[in-house]
């Protein structure tokens, strides 16, 4: 997906957002972050925090963005690859 796509879609519902809805998105988020980096291996991927951290914040816009609640391996590889590649950009 184009990121500045992303972004606008992403900021759009963000502003929609009750606090309760943000502070229960955010649970959700950290609580699944870890198992996120392990998805085909992306944590042998990502060489540093900073890419991590551009990873995941990828995931928390596209999840927002489009009221996504679980990602699946099986089924989310374009968005896994589209994270990633925005991870190694500098």
């Amino acid at each position: 997906m184009n990121i500045k796509e992303l972004k606008r879609k992403f900021r759009a519902k963000l502003r929609r957002m009750s606090d309760k809805e943000m502070e229960e998105f955010d649970n959700w988020f950290v609580e699944i972050e870890d198992s996120l980096l392990d998805f085909y291996g992306i944590r042998e991927m990502l060489m540093d925090n900073e890419e991590r951290k551009r990873f995941l914040d990828y995931l928390y816009m596209y999840a927002i963005a489009f009221n996504k609640n679980d990602f699946d391996e099986r089924y989310d590889q374009q968005i896994f690859g589209d994270a990633l590649i925005y991870a190694k950009r500098k």
